[in-house]
């Protein structure tokens, strides 16, 4: 899921991004465009840790590095620091390969590990090392401030911020592209969609949850496009009733298990109106992400709308959440 989210990322900002190379826990990618513009992307990211300019690779042999590193495209004259992780068992140990990168780059730097002007980035698979200007790192904290538990109105059930960013960005949505949420709680989608700079429109049959998204997005000092009080089924009218814009995507997460609100209505009956009616709303080729409970409420999804891709969260306990990726035919 990580994986994905960024790629659709640097697809939805830069169509010619690329994978390059690939190993667990690495993605090395050519974007299209220049470091200043990779790195507001890289800001979207939920799952991603920390994304860096590309320097070099190479087999990891002390000489072969020092001779690599000799060209490297690292700023001359600069304060550094060597953070090194390694993506498998095998290869020199961590200390040693901060150590042994210092000292090659450090021909015309200075090591700096208390106020470095850069940060190095080594990631090492065996024998073998990448090696970046460090970008960006995510800040836990920044996203953990509009987890539910921190919001002035929260809910029994709601995304953690970082899954429902990830979710947006696996929608494919542009820069300021329009997102729809038809069961918008409290906020969770509506708070990091409005927090990454896109439109964000929400609606929810539960008036108390309109009004308690509105509040939470005052609260942290957002504002979404429209946020108004609709049965699921009545959204494509209500969409177009309010004049509001095309959609790029939907993003939701269904309501589930027995403290999710659905209007005494069953759930089963519930999706595959919900279904019907995302599919309405969508223009042809846009994408719907959807949060479910089961394989099975996965596959009637499939039923209405074309698969693109699946993930599968576990939560807790037999609790596993279905993350399906759908797009309008």
């Amino acid at each position: 899921m990580p994986r994905a989210e960024a790629v659709e990322v640097f697809l939805a900002e830069s169509p010619t991004s690329q994978v390059v190379q690939e190993r667990p826990r690495l993605l090395v990618m050519e974007s299209g465009v220049d470091e200043t513009e990779t790195k507001r992307i890289v800001t979207r990211l939920g799952l991603t840790h920390d994304a860096s300019a590309y320097l070099f690779e190479s087999e990891w042999d002390a000489a072969r590095v020092q001779a690599v590193a000799s060209v490297s495209k690292l700023e001359e004259n600069i304060r550094f620091a060597v953070r090194a992780d390694r993506l498998a068992t095998s290869g020199p140990r961590r200390t040693v390969a901060e150590k042994e990168l210092g000292a090659a780059l450090s021909s015309t730097r200075r090591v700096d590990l208390k106020s470095p002007d850069a940060i190095v980035r080594a990631f090492i698979d065996g024998d073998y090392v990448w090696v970046g200007r460090q970008l960006w790192s995510r800040d836990p904290k920044e996203t953990e401030a509009r987890h539910v538990k921190h919001r002035p109105v929260g809910s029994p059930v709601s995304l953690p911020p970082k899954t429902a960013r990830a979710l947006i960005n696996l929608a494919g949505a542009p820069r300021s592209g329009v997102v729809y949420d038809p069961f918008c709680g409290t906020g969770g989608v509506i708070l990091e969609g409005a927090s990454m700079g896109l439109q964000l429109i929400g609606s929810d049959l539960d008036i108390d949850m309109v009004a308690a998204t509105k509040k939470n997005l005052a609260h942290y000092g957002l504002s979404a496009t429209d946020v108004f009080q609709a049965d699921v089924g009545d959204a494509p009218d209500a969409l177009k009733d309010r004049g509001l814009p095309r959609l790029d995507a939907i993003v939701t997460d269904l309501p589930y298990g027995r403290s999710a609100s659905s209007g005494k209505e069953a759930l089963g009956k519930l999706y595959d109106r919900a279904f019907v009616a995302i599919r309405d709303c969508l223009p042809t080729g846009a994408r719907a992400v959807i949060g479910l409970p089961s394989d099975a409420a996965a596959r009637r999804a499939q039923e209405v709308l074309e698969p693109v891709d699946l993930f599968k969260v576990w939560v807790h306990r037999s609790l596993t959440r279905h993350f399906v990726v759908l797009k309008k035919r």
